[in-house]
């Protein structure tokens, strides 16, 4: 209840002051993960160990809209398109083959946010509290393997990607930057934007498989192709082949520090 009660205020405050006019912005940025989770485990034939990160980091566009309801306070809406970077999310290395996997994310987002701002006559600063929506959520699996026994057996080798979709979900951002007037209507901007987002799985589906470098998607049991999630399923075992897998819903982490530069032009 709360997020919704947010991002409602985040759309209606204000809708009586008087507008002071309106700026577009656009920037370009790069994440990094944090904070971060266990993504999967890495084992060797001397150690087990974690690997820790998040699905957040990576490539970073927006463009944004804003309405300054007062020179200090307004109100914007952003439009941005993340491209997330590959990132390992399991190894298996036992003496007979490897196995790796790799998953990597591309987002649509809004971005409702207030803007808090302070603008001398050459230099700003501001601070932005918002939300994170991810409208268009999809992210992209591969694996592979060379004969270790988790998916190939000695002599085998398997690749196959998957793609996974996600549940609606609501995610917080929070921007600090500064501000430097290159003419009248046009500025520079840098900021730090931390963004914290989870989401939980909806359907994962095998796009690919490749056999002893043979692809063999064609012939794999509904089953083994597609699996649907959600936070309850029946303790009984379906041993339909025709049907989707059914498993519980995951959660995963997209947050990310980025660090972002753009232009602003007010009119």
């Amino acid at each position: 209840m709360y997020k919704f009660s947010f991002c409602i205020a985040l759309l209606l405050s204000g809708f009586s002051t008087f507008s002071q006019g309106p700026t577009i912005s656009a920037f370009v940025g790069y994440g990094f993960s944090a904070p971060s989770d266990v993504l999967g485990i890495q084992i060797e034939p001397e150690k087990t160990t974690n690997i820790y990160g998040t699905l957040g980091a990576g490539l970073n566009y927006e463009l944004n809209a804003t309405y300054m309801l007062k020179p200090n306070f307004g109100m914007e809406l952003g439009f941005n398109y993340f491209n997330g970077t590959r990132t390992l999310t399991s190894r298996v290395e036992n003496g007979f083959g490897v196995y790796e996997s790799f998953q990597n994310s591309n987002q649509f987002r809004l971005t409702p946010k207030l803007t808090l701002q302070h603008n001398g006559e050459k230099l700003g600063f501001y601070f932005k509290p918002g939300l994170v929506l991810p409208i268009s959520n999809v992210s992209y699996l591969e694996e592979t393997e060379s004969g270790s026994g988790t998916i190939a057996q000695f002599g085998q080798t398997v690749s196959s990607k998957s793609e996974t979709k996600y549940f609606f979900a609501v995610g917080y951002s929070a921007a600090i930057g500064g501000t430097v007037k290159l003419t009248k209507k046009l500025s520079l901007f840098g900021e730090m934007n931390g963004i914290s987002l989870k989401t939980l799985t909806k359907s994962k589906t095998k796009t690919s498989y490749v056999f002893n470098g043979i692809e063999d998607i064609d012939n794999i049991k509904t089953v083994d192709k597609i699996t649907t999630y959600d936070d309850q399923i029946d303790t009984f075992v379906n041993n339909d082949e025709n049907v989707s897998k059914k498993a519980l819903s995951l959660k995963h982490n997209y947050s990310a520090i980025f660090l972002n530069v753009g232009l602003k032009f007010s009119f």
